[in-house]
């Protein structure tokens, strides 16, 4: 399917994601915190399109603009407003080396037009897809199409995907984050085979991601499970989806509550990549009302622990977890059930 990344919001952008995921042609995903934080998403994505709404665009949103058009040559990018926001959208803009400027896409979104538009950026005959600008085909609907809505909140699953549904990430290295001395950082090892060694041995360990905003419960996981696993440590959603990069980690521990890009986010983002898609996720939270569980339980975890969480529950959580984890995909929705510790 031909993937589109939709960054911005407002009534136009959600008019035109719905339309286009009705076509049944295209995979949308929207991501509604702006290109400043959309780096990220697109590393971890990448998509065949970018589309970005350029009203109101904030001056460093051009820079990011630039730097990602510069990581994927082959990434095509549509400037989505009106003819004063796109000649204003010129005028600021830096061309890539090649002296690309992305195509407007017209605001107001229209169906026609439009379409004709993306399916030439995309390079799609428009023949293809031109029965769906139909008075009879108003909503298609998304039965059997797998995706959702990353500014939706609530109603994802996982289960039946014809292909995952893309969930919210945010973008780069968030600077002024807490301080992270003394962790290490790099390359992840891939599954079932522990951590590589700079030497390029295996270490048998398996390897955990923990992903939380808060300096202290990172250095106390990291104190808590390095002695029976290899731990690599994230602040920011968007530093652990680089780490990811680099190699997939066994499981995920995820703090359910973050700024910029929370648990629910991160998660929905995993579930939309493949790569990413089999690692069992358990989130940490230490908000206990009804509300806030049922809403992270929705996601389809493969647990759910409170903090503070005491070490033998912490390894018993994780060890049944993997256990289960080799025979069977936890984060499919295949479970009736979801632990809760």
């Amino acid at each position: 399917m031909n993937m589109i990344l939709v960054c911005g919001s407002g009534p136009s952008v959600d008019e035109m994601c719905n339309f286009l995921r009705d076509t049944g042609k295209f995979g949308v995903q929207m991501f509604t915190h702006g290109l400043d934080m959309a780096e990220g998403v697109v590393s971890a994505m990448h998509p065949a399109l970018l589309i970005i709404n350029i009203a109101n665009m904030m001056p460093s949103s051009y820079n990011t603009l630039t730097r990602i058009m510069m990581e994927d040559p082959r990434l095509k990018v549509l400037a989505m407003g009106s003819v004063g926001e796109y000649n204003n959208f010129k005028g600021s803009f830096t061309p890539v080396e090649s002296g690309a400027i992305p195509d407007q896409l017209s605001s107001p979104f229209q169906k026609k037009e439009g379409l004709a538009v993306i399916c030439r950026a995309m390079g799609i005959p428009f023949s293809e897809v031109k029965d769906a600008i139909t008075p009879d085909n108003p909503a298609m609907g998304m039965a059997g199409m797998g995706m959702f809505d990353m500014s939706a909140m609530g109603g994802m699953t996982g289960a039946g995907m014809g292909m995952p549904g893309m969930g919210q990430a945010p973008a780069g290295v968030v600077m002024g984050g807490p301080d992270l001395s003394g962790f290490n950082l790099e390359g992840i090892g891939m599954p079932g085979m522990g951590m590589a060694s700079a030497g390029g041995s295996i270490n048998a360990k398996p390897t955990i991601l923990v992903v939380d905003d808060n300096a202290m419960t990172l250095r106390s996981m990291k104190g808590l499970l390095e002695d029976d696993y290899n731990v690599m440590v994230a602040n920011s959603g968007s530093k652990a989806f680089k780490m990811m990069e680099r190699g997939v980690p066994n499981l995920i521990l995820l703090d359910y509550e973050m700024p910029e890009m929370d648990g629910r986010q991160v998660m929905q983002t995993i579930k939309s990549n493949p790569m990413f898609f089999n690692i069992p996720v358990i989130f940490l939270t230490g908000v206990n009302d009804r509300e806030h569980i049922s809403a992270a339980l929705a996601l389809r975890p493969a647990g759910y622990l409170l903090k503070p969480v005491a070490k033998a529950k912490l390894l018993a959580t994780i060890e049944s977890t993997l256990g289960t984890a080799s025979g069977k995909n936890m984060n499919s929705g295949d479970t009736d059930e979801v632990p809760f510790f």
